[in-house]
Protein backbone atom coordinates (compact mmCIF):
# COMPACT_ATOMS: atom_id res chain seq x y z
CA UNK A 1 0.00 0.00 0.00
CA UNK A 2 1.30 3.61 -1.00
CA UNK A 3 2.05 5.54 1.85
CA UNK A 4 1.63 9.25 -0.11
CA UNK A 5 2.63 12.72 1.27
CA UNK A 6 3.58 15.97 0.58
CA UNK A 7 7.06 17.31 1.09
CA UNK A 8 7.37 20.73 0.61
CA UNK A 9 6.67 20.36 -3.69
CA UNK A 10 7.61 16.75 -3.91
CA UNK A 11 5.23 13.99 -3.67
CA UNK A 12 6.66 11.16 -1.36
CA UNK A 13 5.51 7.43 -1.51
CA UNK A 14 7.57 6.69 1.88
CA UNK A 15 10.98 8.08 1.36
CA UNK A 16 10.84 8.09 -2.31
CA UNK A 17 10.31 11.06 -4.37
CA UNK A 18 7.48 9.88 -7.20
CA UNK A 19 6.66 13.25 -8.69
CA UNK A 20 7.47 17.27 -8.17
CA UNK A 21 5.14 20.50 -8.36
CA UNK A 22 7.41 22.49 -10.95
CA UNK A 23 4.98 26.42 -10.95
CA UNK A 24 2.26 25.03 -12.83
CA UNK A 25 3.64 21.55 -14.33
CA UNK A 26 3.88 18.01 -12.91
CA UNK A 27 7.79 16.36 -12.98
CA UNK A 28 7.75 12.32 -12.72
CA UNK A 29 10.80 11.32 -10.70
CA UNK A 30 12.84 11.65 -13.95
CA UNK A 31 12.04 15.28 -13.56
CA UNK A 32 10.22 15.06 -16.84
CA UNK A 33 6.95 16.66 -17.49
CA UNK A 34 4.18 14.84 -17.67
CA UNK A 35 0.81 17.08 -17.06
CA UNK A 36 -0.26 20.72 -16.41
CA UNK A 37 -2.84 22.53 -14.46
CA UNK A 38 -4.23 25.46 -13.40
CA UNK A 39 -7.85 26.62 -11.86
CA UNK A 40 -9.86 24.30 -13.80
CA UNK A 41 -8.04 21.45 -15.69
CA UNK A 42 -5.16 18.90 -15.13
CA UNK A 43 -4.13 18.24 -18.91
CA UNK A 44 -1.43 15.66 -19.94
CA UNK A 45 1.62 17.47 -21.81
CA UNK A 46 -0.11 15.84 -25.07
CA UNK A 47 -2.91 18.20 -24.35
CA UNK A 48 -5.37 15.74 -23.41
CA UNK A 49 -7.60 16.81 -20.40
CA UNK A 50 -7.54 13.84 -17.61
CA UNK A 51 -9.60 16.30 -14.68
CA UNK A 52 -11.76 19.43 -14.39
CA UNK A 53 -12.15 21.31 -11.13
CA UNK A 54 -15.54 22.53 -11.05
CA UNK A 55 -16.02 23.87 -7.41
CA UNK A 56 -15.77 21.50 -4.57
CA UNK A 57 -15.56 18.35 -7.40
CA UNK A 58 -13.55 16.55 -9.28
CA UNK A 59 -14.48 15.48 -12.70
CA UNK A 60 -13.10 13.02 -15.12
CA UNK A 61 -13.01 13.91 -19.07
CA UNK A 62 -16.16 12.98 -19.34
CA UNK A 63 -17.40 15.29 -17.02
CA UNK A 64 -18.27 12.44 -14.02
CA UNK A 65 -17.78 13.15 -10.65
CA UNK A 66 -15.05 10.85 -9.75
CA UNK A 67 -14.08 12.76 -6.14
CA UNK A 68 -14.05 15.71 -4.18
CA UNK A 69 -11.14 18.09 -3.41
CA UNK A 70 -11.97 16.91 0.23
CA UNK A 71 -11.75 13.31 -0.13
CA UNK A 72 -7.88 14.16 -2.03
CA UNK A 73 -7.11 15.80 1.00
CA UNK A 74 -7.46 12.69 2.76
CA UNK A 75 -4.81 11.45 1.00
CA UNK A 76 -2.61 14.20 0.24
CA UNK A 77 -2.54 18.09 1.57
CA UNK A 78 -0.79 21.06 1.63
CA UNK A 79 -0.89 22.14 -1.85
CA UNK A 80 -2.91 24.21 -3.85
CA UNK A 81 -6.59 22.62 -5.47
CA UNK A 82 -4.92 22.42 -8.61
CA UNK A 83 -1.50 20.95 -7.86
CA UNK A 84 -3.08 18.33 -5.34
CA UNK A 85 -5.60 16.81 -8.04
CA UNK A 86 -3.25 16.43 -10.66
CA UNK A 87 -1.00 14.70 -8.38
CA UNK A 88 -4.02 12.46 -7.50
CA UNK A 89 -4.65 12.05 -10.91
CA UNK A 90 -1.54 10.62 -11.88
CA UNK A 91 -0.45 8.88 -9.18
CA UNK A 92 -3.17 7.88 -6.69
CA UNK A 93 -6.45 6.96 -8.27
CA UNK A 94 -7.14 3.77 -8.78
Amino acid sequence: MANFNLDGKYLKDGNSVVAEIDNSFIRDKNSKRIAEFNETYIRKISGEIIAQIDGSYVKDNHGKIITTIDDIKNDIDDAEDSALVALWMLFIKK
